[in-house]
């Protein structure tokens, strides 16, 4: 098959033109080897899913690669802190069986665990619980396993707005978190109650979402950022 140039969308070795990704991933991986949590950030066709689809294929003689692609969520899981934690797990564990072709014995019972608590669509399953589950599943695993979201926070629109708001317009907002772009946000750890206000939660993810919109055109076409800057 002839490659092409690729503009839209990931690009794949086989059938795109790509640069030579060898160096980054190397870097990528001694955060990853060190433990450390981290984000891929640019704009629309940077490349981001496309690094994050060879580094799961660099990763995999060392770590079980668990790479979850949030665009395939629909409005219906980010409803509720209950429906988003199964609806996790379910895209998780499928993920997670296609890379362990043969688990051991414990690793078998707790999968057959947690396919129980999927099928159930338990009420009462949130994510304190999630974590705990998935805690159980890392502490058993032969290698460390390590989960990638390719998450696009931008595409939906209500909770772009609303933390764009947050964090440029200096408008105080009501902390409601029965309005959905709020629950969202809330339930990412975006945003807290800040005495019946809405605040970003900490330091590291206001830095993170400030980088994240200054870095779209979008952004950087309007006379904030010009103010920003300076």
């Amino acid at each position: 098959m002839t490659k092409i140039f690729n503009v839209t969308a990931d690009c794949k070795p086989a059938q795109h033109y790509m640069v030579n990704l060898n160096e980054r991933l190397m870097e990528i991986k001694k955060l990853i080897d060190a433990g450390q949590y981290f984000t891929i950030n640019r704009a629309r066709q940077y490349g981001k899913t496309t690094t994050l689809r060879a580094l799961n294929r660099y990763l995999q003689t060392d770590y079980v690669v668990v790479l979850m692609d949030f665009q395939t969520f629909g409005a219906e899981e980010f409803e509720n802190e209950n429906t988003f934690a199964l609806s996790f797990l379910r895209a998780f564990l499928r993920i997670l069986k296609r890379n362990i072709l043969s688990p051991a014995e414990e690793f078998e019972a707790i999968l057959s665990h947690l396919n129980a608590i999927v099928r159930e669509e338990r009420s009462n399953f949130r994510l304190q619980r999630l974590f705990e589950e998935l805690s159980d599943i890392c502490s058993i695993s032969d290698k460390p396993i390590v989960l990638m979201i390719d998450e696009k926070l931008i595409s939906n629109p209500e909770l772009n707005h609303i933390l764009q708001s947050l964090l440029f317009t200096g408008k105080s907002i009501v902390y409601n978190y029965y309005e959905l772009s709020i629950n969202i946000a809330t339930m990412f750890g975006f945003v807290k109650n800040q005495n019946g206000t809405l605040a970003v939660s900490n330091r590291i993810f206001e830095t993170w979402l400030y980088n994240l919109y200054l870095s779209t055109a979008d952004m950087q076409n309007k006379d904030l950022y010009a103010h920003m800057k300076l």
